[in-house]
């Protein structure tokens, strides 16, 4: 799958398509549950290959919202699975199936790329903006929200989450029991 995303329009871009493909893993989900509930393990294992493809459709897609979707569209996959499971067991060609396509969410690299995308697309273009609509995009609504903020506390806070997006990148690249304490720390860090 291909989606028609315009990058160009940063953090105003339309991503329609995202809603869709959870939609039809959801719809994919209860079929794979009532047709496994039925005891028909080719259509089970089809669903849940089918729904399991469809959640790795967005894998390449430079945004973080792209990856938490396919995150949770695996979920849904993953809860069908162990829910059929408890009645029928896959054959050996459909678990060596599902099993690829489980693979395919072990790579690292869809999220690195997501938090350069991020950096890139949405930090990057904010910078870009002029001075005014930077302002309004940051300063949010309701009374709690920010003041303005001048040029230079704008540029200083670009500046800071430009360099925080470079080492949270960097860090993504690792094991999680590795870069999780030192993301805890750089969390620590920038909340305090």
């Amino acid at each position: 799958c291909r989606f028609s995303i315009d990058y160009g329009k940063g953090a105003e871009a339309q991503l329609p398509h995202l809603a869709r493909l959870r939609a039809l893993s959801r719809f994919l989900m209860v079929v794979t549950v009532v047709v496994g509930g039925q005891g028909d393990a080719g259509t089970t294992w089809d669903c849940l290959a089918w729904s399991l493809g469809l959640a790795d459709a967005v894998s390449s897609e430079p945004l973080l919202i792209s990856q938490l979707v396919r995150i949770a569209q695996a979920g849904l996959a993953l809860s069908a699975l162990q829910t059929v499971t408890e009645r029928i067991v896959p054959d050996a060609a459909s678990a060596a199936r599902l099993d690829a396509l489980l693979a395919r969410f072990d790579d690292r690299e869809p999220l690195v790329r997501a938090l350069e995308g991020e950096r890139l697309l949405f930090g990057e273009w904010l910078l870009d903006q002029p001075l005014q609509k930077a302002r309004e995009l940051l300063k949010g609504d309701g009374p709690a929200a920010e003041p303005d903020l001048t040029p230079e506390q704008l540029e200083a806070a670009l500046g800071a989450y430009r360099e925080s997006m470079l080492r949270l990148t960097e860090l993504s690249r690792l094991p999680y029991p590795e870069a999780g304490p030192r993301i805890e720390a750089e969390l620590a860090v920038a909340t305090s």
